[in-house]
């Protein structure tokens, strides 16, 4: 909020995170109705353990 607009936000933060690569959760994920909140099921990279990837979700 400030002096010249009466904003409030509410909603999600959209982020772009890696994802395995694995044709059985690509077809989960072209069977959700958007927009939903996931949770999402992450582990270390394979390629770079300091990042992390998902792997797998379910609904939040």
């Amino acid at each position: 909020m400030n002096d010249d607009h009466n904003i409030q936000r509410c909603g999600m933060d959209v982020k772009q995170i890696p994802m395995v690569f694995d044709n059985n959760v690509y077809a989960q994920f072209a069977r959700v109705e958007y927009p939903v909140q996931l949770q999402l099921i992450l582990e270390p990279d394979p390629k770079n353990p300091t990042r992390n990837v998902v792997v797998d979700f379910a609904d939040a």
